[in-house]
């Protein structure tokens, strides 16, 4: 099976007892289906893990590790460099909507489908080591309530308590004995517990094992919470200086400017919602910067305490704008539902559902920093969808906040396009590719996140063959 060489060394356990959890993927690649298929599809390009033979190896690791960057360079520049004629297909924790996020096989089934990035949100272990999970709280999305229930603790994470088991607080080797899960109770469940967590080296291994230029777009996650940590302040380090030296040490310098061909060949942006970080990653790299902005309710930047009002000003954005190359957008902060027919720019159809996509919370909220919020319902959650025949004529309006960042020759990566209806915005009838027109079409964004890369692939392609 050709995801056997990246799950194996994904892994700590032993191999038998590895192979034996993984029955239901097996069973997966034998039934029909988008997930299926894609995953089939990768089998061509499992991860490469040795740039030489045995015979000629050096013996010195410095010069192992200069001449496997060497060879890694040379290869990169010898595929097809990143795609330029069309927006970005970012796949959200990789393909995330039919696997559980931020597994090898999430991220090879993602580039299957077309996906231009993989994203990666790094956390760091307790002993300094990098580690791909949306949460340092690894509650939600493996097994580690199972596993180490005695490490259950409570921390003060962007001014509100979390109580889980954290990734802090456990090796790489612990780690390394969980197993994933699906996050939603609604999505396929049958690849829980098959796959482990993977390093952030084995992501970077598998975005340079394609057979085309992939980029890579790590997430700096709670960087204010993690460099207050004891391990990271007794090295004297930081996240953000643990995440540029791994991928300095891949060849991801990116000196050259966006979009360049010495760019798309090993391409990279860096996301953070903290400016502070993003300020303190411009003083150590080159590496193209986003900045991921909220503007639910109540939102406010965990650093700084600015408001979302702030954040889009001109002012601020001026300032940004000298240190990032874009900005992640939420997507409900580019629309208003409002009722009406439909007007110059807007998208609009009869909905079947009742409020706008992401239940923003009510104006006057008390300051809110990220999803742990307890006055804040997350654009995770999605919208309530009323049952057919309850529809009422709405349609998106746009706030013009695309315009204005472009404005600021910033690029705009909105978060995140999923394919179920209770995501879709009202207004759409649970029609992905009316979202998609009005995300792409009507306000031009220049790539968006995506839970189901293959479908916004898809639906661009289409687009792309239309047009021509």
């Amino acid at each position: 099976m050709w995801l056997l060489p990246a799950i194996l060394a994904a892994s700590s356990a032993p191999a038998s007892l590895l192979l034996s959890s993984l029955p239901s993927t097996a069973a997966a690649l034998r039934q029909p289906g988008p997930a299926a298929a894609a995953l089939e599809a990768g089998r061509s390009w499992a991860p490469h893990w040795l740039p030489f033979s045995s015979e000629e190896a050096p013996k010195d690791r410095k010069q192992v590790t200069q001449l496997h960057l060497q060879q890694q360079q040379q290869q990169q520049q010898q595929k097809p460099l990143l795609q330029d004629s069309r927006p970005y297909v970012i796949a959200h924790r990789g393909a995330s909507g039919p696997l559980p996020e931020h597994t090898l096989p999430a991220y090879t089934t993602a580039i299957a489908q077309g996906a231009d990035f993989i994203e990666c949100d790094v956390v760091v272990t307790r002993d300094l080591q990098l580690v791909c999970r949306h949460e340092p709280n690894l509650n939600s999305t493996t097994d580690a309530w199972q596993l180490f229930p005695h490490r259950a603790a409570t921390y003060s994470i962007d001014g509100e308590a979390v109580s889980g088991i954290f990734a802090a607080d456990l090796t790489l080797a612990e780690v390394k004995q969980l197993r994933a899960k699906q996050r939603w109770a609604f999505r396929d469940h049958t690849h829980d517990g098959a796959f482990a967590i993977p390093t952030l080296a084995e992501f970077l291994d598998v975005a340079l094992s394609a057979p085309r230029a992939v980029g890579i777009y790590p997430e700096v996650k709670h960087p204010t919470w993690h460099n207050s940590l004891p391990q990271l302040l007794a090295a004297g380090t930081t996240i953000e200086q643990l995440v540029v030296d791994a991928l300095h040490a891949r060849g991801y310098t990116a000196s050259a400017p966006v979009a360049s061909d010495a760019w798309r060949a090993q391409p990279v942006f860096i996301q953070s919602f903290e400016p502070t970080s993003l300020q303190r990653l411009a003083g150590m790299t080159c590496m193209p910067l986003v900045l991921l902005m909220g503007g639910w309710g109540g939102y406010v930047a965990p650093d700084t305490g600015m408001t979302h009002a702030e954040m889009i000003s001109d002012e601020f954005l001026s300032e940004l704008a000298g240190y990032a190359a874009g900005v992640g957008p939420w997507k409900s902060s580019l629309y208003t539902v409002v009722s009406g027919e439909s007007g110059s720019g807007d998208m609009g159809s009869d909905g079947n559902s009742s409020t706008d996509g992401a239940g923003a919370a009510a104006a006057g909220a008390a300051p809110c920093r990220s999803m742990h919020c307890s006055n804040f319902i997350h654009p995770d959650v999605g919208r309530q969808v009323k049952p057919p025949g309850s529809s009422s004529r709405v349609r998106l309006q746009s706030t013009g906040l695309v315009a204005k960042l472009h404005q600021y020759g910033l690029a705009v990566h909105p978060y995140t396009l999923r394919d179920e209806e209770q995501f879709v915005p009202e207004g759409c009838a649970g029609d992905t590719s009316c979202e998609f027109a009005w995300l792409f079409d009507s306000e031009q964004i220049d790539g968006g996140f995506a839970d189901w890369p293959g479908t916004l692939h898809d639906w661009l392609q289409q687009r792309a063959t239309a047009d021509a």
